[in-house]
């Protein structure tokens, strides 16, 4: 086989210890989450499961998904869910616990969830006008290039990687992490320094939680871009084909166990495809 460009070759699905290593290491997390609000054998089951369903995803990805528009958003669910359930309900969870409230955490969660749910509401509201543009054919220029960040071209029906760089939006994520981090870290230095800062370490969890919710409002213009191509491709009647599309099919042809659970598509080299076009003409 010809060997692949580079960004090519390190395409997520062509790494099979990072495609498949990581869920099992974001069903750990989901058992430290899980340990806070079940019995062990629950939480190591809900672990378990998270693991298996993120096993399932990626293997799908890695020998069937088109990596389209559908991948996308399934990707999105997971991750969203996944993470407000670890970051946000969890830090609420252990700020409670640190404050000596644990009894109000079945309250607490249902009340972040639904806040989490109204976030997203909000944000989807913000940018459902441009959407309705988008779809109508009634879009400017600004529209187009909102749509555009997705990584998308309206024009020809390709999706290609998300233009992530110069949009101007903030960094949660790196944010998230650095305040979840120092949350968490006040209570064992204080324990280590030989003060009783618990009362500190259970706002500063609360805090962390209301920054989730924050980071809820901002993604949810990345899921109204997703869902203005799903609305797209209904109007239109064709899906988004990957810009990459031949190359993720080389990528796939050269995969163990490829015969049996890729798309007979995807294991026709192009050559033998064309072939088998001129046979038939």
């Amino acid at each position: 086989m010809a060997k692949l460009p580079d960004e090519i070759a390190g395409f997520p699905i062509n790494q099979p210890l990072t495609l498949w290593g990581l869920p099992w290491v974001i069903g750990g997390l989901a058992v430290v989450y899980a340990s806070l609000l079940l019995p062990t054998a629950a939480s190591l089951l809900a672990g378990l499961g998270v693991a298996l369903a993120w096993l399932a995803f990626n293997s799908h990805a890695r020998y069937r998904s088109p990596l389209g528009v559908g991948h996308r958003l399934g990707q999105f669910v997971l991750l969203f869910a996944l993470f407000q359930m670890l970051l946000g309900v969890g830090a609420c969870a252990a700020g409670l616990a640190l404050l000596d409230r644990a009894h109000l955490l079945p309250a607490a969660s249902l009340g972040y969830l639904l806040a989490t749910a109204l976030a997203l509401a909000l944000g989807r509201r913000r940018w459902r006008q441009r959407s309705d543009r988008l779809v109508a054919g009634g879009a400017d220029a600004e529209d187009r290039a909102w749509l555009a960040r997705s990584g998308a071209d309206s024009e020809r029906f390709e999706l290609g990687d998300p233009l992530l760089a110069g949009t101007g939006d903030p960094a949660i994520g790196r944010h998230g992490w650095l305040a979840g981090s120092l949350a968490a870290a006040v209570a064992l230095l204080a324990r280590v320094a030989g003060f009783d800062l618990n009362g500190i370490a259970g706002m500063l969890g609360l805090l962390f939680s209301s920054l989730m919710l924050y980071a809820s409002w901002r993604l949810a213009e990345d899921l109204c871009r997703l869902l203005t191509l799903r609305r797209i491709e209904a109007r239109a009647g064709r899906r988004f084909v990957n810009r990459r599309q031949a190359e993720i099919r080389a990528l796939r042809r050269g995969f163990a166990c490829a015969r049996w659970l890729c798309r007979a598509e995807d294991l026709v080299a192009p050559a033998a495809a064309g072939r088998k076009r001129r046979q038939h003409i």
